[in-house]
């Protein structure tokens, strides 16, 4: 996807995480295909990581170690953002690592909107200020 903005790609992430949510909040058991098209991670990758797991059904409570070792930017993201802590309160370097994005870019949105720390509220704000990136 390639659009005018990082907004146009936080969009897509957000709108992958939604459908993530949705399959996680299920009482059945989330299969492979489907997971594998909303992480946009290879099905075979997520069948050797439940096998390497001993991973019977893959549902809310396994899911995170699932997310830990698939390929894929939604993985990405989730990892990073575990690695920092997933913090309620953002500083350009925490948005910086989480979306692999130039901190350059994030300083200077920050300095345009006037802040120095953001809740993810602000993040759409923030992106629109960044040039696009396909994902």
């Amino acid at each position: 996807m390639k659009g005018v903005n990082f907004l146009d790609t936080y969009k897509e992430i957000s709108s992958r995480l939604k459908d993530l949510d949705v399959l996680a909040k299920t009482e059945e058991p989330i299969t492979i295909v489907s997971l594998a098209r909303v992480l946009s991670a290879p099905a075979w990758e997520i069948y050797e990581i439940k096998s390497k797991h001993n991973i019977k059904f893959i549902t809310r409570k396994n899911l995170g170690i699932i997310m830990r070792e698939a390929s894929g930017e939604i993985c990405d993201i989730y990892r990073r953002e575990l690695e920092i802590g997933s913090p309620l309160v953002y500083t350009e370097e925490d948005i910086s690592y989480i979306y692999d994005l130039e901190q350059r870019e994030i300083e200077s949105a920050f300095r345009r909107l006037g802040i120095r720390q953001a809740t993810e509220i602000f993040f759409p704000l923030i992106f629109k200020e960044l040039p696009a990136r396909a994902i």
